[in-house]
């Protein structure tokens, strides 16, 4: 998050709000995944509720363990043990 001011003569400041505030979004999709694995991740989404946070090792670039929360996420069935789940994983500040 940023905070900008505007001043006269098109001039703007703009500066880091608080400490944590270069928290990371990660969109992720598990696709071809089988029946029990497919409920495995929906259980583990599900049991978060969109309110609790869990450590997770974000892929490269950022490739370090960090605090996430997931508020969103679908499910589709492809077809017969093959369903594809998306994932919005948020990092909080810890």
């Amino acid at each position: 998050k940023i905070n900008t001011m505007q001043f006269g003569d098109g001039y703007e400041q703009s500066s880091p709000e608080g400490i944590d505030n270069l928290l990371i979004k990660i969109n992720l999709k598990f696709d071809n995944r089988d029946e029990r694995e497919a409920a495995a991740i929906l259980h583990f989404l599900d049991q978060g509720n969109a309110v609790e946070s869990f450590v997770y090792r974000a892929p490269a670039p950022y490739s370090s363990r960090r605090l996430f929360i997931c508020r969103s996420w679908d499910s589709t069935f492809v077809f017969h043990d093959n369903h594809s789940i998306s994932a919005s994983f948020e990092e909080v500040a810890s």
